[in-house]
């Protein structure tokens, strides 16, 4: 029998979410029933890192707002000195980060961020991102690309998702 070796995973960093839109299963409450709810754990990703030396790569987001975890800046700063990449590639509302984290994302050299903006406007923006502040989202934005000046550091890189809905 051959033993697996993943380089690259994706780890729920939390199954939370402040939003309230309209056709996610999180807000509806199908991930709480199905998964649980709750926040992955610092010592649990260090033991994962530790334990898998092989791992390079991390994606923290699948069903919640992987911002929200208390313990993620802590997992930036031990990932980065473990040379593992993360990213939130499946997407973050950017809603609800802290100046600390929003410096972190840069310091730490997170390689990628989704970032959820369906909309152009708050109009348009809370049709689907219910709760969500647009002006917050752009506020966001706009500091991690002037920490990244001030860093010298080209990461991280963000991309603009923008889903079109009926």
């Amino acid at each position: 029998m051959s033993s697996i070796n993943p380089r690259s995973i994706r780890l729920e960093s939390t199954t939370h979410c402040q939003l309230r839109c309209p056709s996610c299963p999180t807000a509806q409450g199908a991930i709480k029933k199905n998964l649980g709810a709750g926040f992955l754990k610092f010592e649990h990703f260090r033991t994962l890192v530790d334990d898998n030396p092989q791992i390079a790569q991390v994606e923290l987001s699948n069903w919640g707002e992987p911002l929200l975890n208390p313990d993620l800046a802590r997992m930036l700063e031990y990932a980065y000195k473990k040379n593992v990449a993360l990213t939130v590639s499946n997407g973050t509302n950017f809603n609800s980060v802290s100046p600390e984290m929003l410096e972190a994302l840069v310091r730490f050299k997170f390689r990628h961020l989704t970032i959820a903006l369906d909309g152009a406007s708050q109009e348009t923006y809370q049709q689907y991102r219910v709760g969500g502040e647009f002006g917050r989202v752009i506020e966001n934005v706009k500091t991690i690309n002037r920490h990244k000046r001030e860093l010298g550091s080209d990461f991280p890189i963000l991309s603009w998702q923008f889903v079109v809905f009926d």
